[in-house]
């Protein structure tokens, strides 16, 4: 079908507010061009609100001339609905790249997806900095930063795309504090909150989609969106050293600090992080660029690639789809997807591969309750209404489990992983966990209407696990003076305390150091010396347990006291009080005892005599 300059050849997606086609732009001279058409769906036309929010999406673009930005190139009314004629990107969008590499059991290399997260820095760090003709910054953020709005051309150039979602100073249509516009699996926590965002929240959704390419699992992962946005709130997510061991820590590095809970601990600006990327690709053999990644997405898409040239020789459609009947939804309200998959024309600011539709009726609200989202395909608007039930259910879990679960500050008996019903749905609940070996945790929960919920907990621990490993092996252990086993072996320590931690065996020069219990998990690796040969004048006795009379000049040490204690003789740990006795060759001796919990030592010159018994006597 032709419209104006405008021939229709294919009709690529449909959305919540928009349907996106590929047509060839045609001028003078037999020109012709492809482009993608965004219109504004017929029934939404008829909506100020909505086409205002059309219209600060073709405002944005327009004030975005970069490389890495998909351009606009032409906007206008077709049948008195508006639309903007895009760029063409001649390939795909992350999100299929990223399936098609799943279906394949591959992955992308982690040096290209540094190089295609450096270059959507470039995007947003200029989207972020971009100012009016005056000076004065227009504040934009994407607020919509997912792989499906990530396009790799086969030229090898990535382009960020669809502002529907934007934020900018000069919006006619200004977001409502509490509405969640993004999908869910890539909002930031303070999205998922309802809160005002800046340009740091698509920092996090870049660190959220670079942790997706490299783990091949979302760091947020639930059996609802609720739970999903919950858990996005808590910032609570598996590290990807955890998931896979030997992960770069450069790269794990820039991906942690982009996913910060907190704004202001994530990297200022997005050319902070492009750089932090920068940094782990020099440490590769090469530096991936725009090359490799076309031979990349060649590889993947193989004889399924259709030319611009063959694009433009389509037969034109005969006439406009009519207006849209379904969307279809991956994880509840989390994505909206093609309703008629096609051939591969190029990358689009559409949805990617399609799953089973759930039939709705065009302009149907959708709820979810305190938390609402409007995600809308194409270019999105926030719609929402309430659902409500009796009570709700809340399944409980925590790591560490086993950790007593209170209800609105009154004890339920039960412990991880639990499960709390009879919910009501009209007021807050306040659940606190609380475990010997972790801080306590407290976490406030609303539920939208009823059912079940589940939510895990993720509990500090209070104590460091502390693993000692020393040359040579079977050392003895004294923490704080208490003999604690031998190595290697692994304690568990109070966290924010400062331990005096030795290590002795015979034969060798006793260690001691100063540890600080600050983390989860420390090793300490120690080294002892050999002791240096015994003086012939005074050879060290050999010690030896009170026991039946030899022949040989013995007498007997106690040590006289309740407290526990370890007692050395010559520096050697010899034993434990109460209940220390000991027989040792005549001689001279150097004592000293030290109770346990303290600092307190006390030492001693002794004499042992033939047939005697020496009393050590511990005094306060």
């Amino acid at each position: 079908m032709q419209v104006g300059r405008y021939r229709f050849v294919d009709r690529l997606a449909v959305g919540g507010m928009a349907e996106v086609f590929v047509a060839v732009a045609q001028g003078s001279e037999g020109f012709e061009k492809p482009v993608v058409i965004k219109r504004l769906l017929p029934h939404l036309a008829r909506h100020p609100q909505f086409q205002q929010m059309f219209l600060d999406e073709a405002r944005i673009m327009l004030s975005l001339q970069h490389g890495n930005i998909v351009q606009i190139l032409d906007m206008g009314t077709m049948d008195g609905m508006p639309f903007l004629a895009l760029e063409y990107v001649d390939g795909k969008d992350l999100r299929t790249v990223m399936n098609q590499v799943q279906q394949l059991g591959g992955s992308i290399p982690h040096g290209l997806i540094a190089y295609i997260a450096c270059e959507v820095c470039r995007a947003l760090d200029y989207a972020h900095r971009k100012t009016d003709d005056q000076g004065r910054p227009l504040n934009i953020v994407h607020r919509d930063v997912n792989p499906a709005n990530i396009f790799l051309s086969h030229e090898g150039e990535v382009k960020v795309g669809d502002f529907g979602l934007a934020k900018a100073r000069d919006n006619l249509q200004q977001s409502d504090v509490g509405i969640i516009k993004g999908k869910f699996s890539y909002l930031s926590p303070e999205q998922a909150h309802g809160r005002e965002v800046d340009h740091r929240s698509d920092i996090f959704a870049l660190g959220t989609t670079i942790y997706e390419m490299c783990c091949s699992v979302r760091p947020f992962v639930a059996a609802s969106d609720m739970e999903v946005v919950l858990r996005i709130r808590d910032g609570s997510f598996t590290a990807p050293s955890e998931l896979a061991p030997g992960f770069n820590p450069e790269l794990e590095m820039a991906i942690l600090r982009a996913m910060q809970l907190d704004p202001a601990d994530r990297y200022p600006t997005a050319n902070h992080m492009r750089e932090a990327l920068g940094r782990f690709l020099q440490q590769l053999p090469t530096t991936p660029g725009d090359r490799d990644l076309t031979e990349f997405l060649n590889a993947q898409s193989g004889a399924d690639r259709r030319s611009q040239s063959s694009l433009i020789r389509l037969a034109p459609l005969g006439v406009l789809p009519p207006e849209m009947t379904s969307v279809s939804h991956v994880e509840g309200l989390s994505e909206y997807q093609q309703t008629a998959p096609s051939p591969t024309f190029g990358a689009l600011a559409a949805p990617a591969t399609p799953r089973k539709p759930r039939r709705l009726r065009a302009g149907t609200a959708i709820a979810a309750g305190a938390l609402v989202v409007a995600v809308l395909g194409v270019a999105a608007a926030a719609v929402y209404s309430t659902f409500s039930r009796p009570t709700a259910a809340l399944s409980v879990t925590s790591r560490p489990a086993e950790a007593e679960v209170l209800l609105d500050g009154r004890q339920t008996g039960q412990r991880t992983p639990a499960l709390l019903e009879g919910l009501s749905v009209e007021r807050d609940h306040w659940v606190t966990l609380r475990h010997a070996e972790a801080a306590e945790a407290r976490r406030r929960f609303r539920f939208p209407r009823g059912g079940r919920y589940s939510y895990q907990f993720t509990l500090r621990r209070l104590k460091e696990q502390l693993t000692i490993e020393s040359t040579p092996a079977a050392c003895d252990v004294l923490v704080e003076g208490e003999l604690r086993g031998q190595t290697p072996i692994t304690l568990q320590l109070q966290q924010g305390g400062k331990y005096e931690v030795q290590l002795r065996k015979t034969g060798h020069l006793p260690k001691t150091i100063q540890h600080h219990a600050e983390r989860l998990a420390s090793r300490l690796k120690i080294e002892l010396e050999a002791e240096p040969a015994p003086s012939p004048r005074r050879p060290p006795g050999r010690v030896r347990r009170a026991g039946p009379a030899t022949g040989l000049a013995t007498g007997v040490l106690e040590v006289a006291t309740e407290a526990k204690a370890s007692v050395f003789i010559n520096g050697r740990f010899a034993g434990r009080t109460p209940g220390f006795r000991m027989m040792l060759p005549a001689g001279s001796y150097g004592v000293m005892v030290s109770p346990d919990g303290t600092k307190i030592r006390h030492q001693a010159t002794i004499v042992i005599r033939k047939h005697q018994t020496h009393r050590f006597t511990l005094t306060r």
